[in-house]
C-alpha cells in the first residue's frame, strides 16, 4: 500500500505567512463596556460622531465600570462632532495612558473626558 503525502501548496503558504504576520495596529475604535480591555499599541481612528447613549465615535470608550489598559503607547486621534479621543463613563470605569498622543478635530470633541464617576489617567 502507498501512502499519499499532501502537497503543500505555495498559496496557503502565503496565506499562513500573511494571516500570522505582525503589523502595526490600525484599529478604530475600542470600547470596555464593563469589561477589562487591554488594546496593543498603535493608532486609533474613528470619523463619526458623538451620539448620546451609544458608543459612537470615541476612540476609547469605557462605562458601566469597564476599564481600557493599553499593552504600550497609543495615539488616539477622532474627527467627529463631540467625540472624544478617550472617555470614562460611570462608576468604576477607567482608561489609563502612558505615552502616546491624542488629537481631536470634531466640532465640541474633548481630547479626554469622564462623565459620572469615570476615572482617566494619564502618564508620560
Amino acid at each position: 500500500m502507498r501512502f499519499i503525502h499532501p502537497r503543500r501548496h505555495t498559496l496557503a503558504l502565503a496565506m499562513s505567512a500573511a494571516l500570522f504576520a505582525t503589523y502595526p495596529v490600525l484599529a478604530q475604535q475600542v470600547i470596555a463596556d464593563g469589561d477589562h480591555q487591554t488594546p496593543v499599541a498603535g493608532d486609533y481612528h474613528t470619523t463619526d460622531p458623538a451620539v448620546p447613549g451609544t458608543p459612537a465615535g470615541h476612540a476609547f470608550l469605557a462605562r458601566n465600570g469597564g476599564s481600557i489598559v493599553p499593552l504600550g503607547e497609543v495615539n488616539l486621534r477622532t474627527e467627529g462632532e463631540g467625540a472624544s479621543a478617550a472617555r470614562a463613563e460611570g462608576a468604576g470605569s477607567r482608561i489609563a495612558l502612558s505615552g502616546g498622543s491624542v488629537l481631536t478635530t470634531g466640532y465640541g470633541a474633548a481630547g479626554l473626558g469622564g462623565d459620572g464617576g469615570g476615572r482617566l489617567g494619564v502618564r508620560g
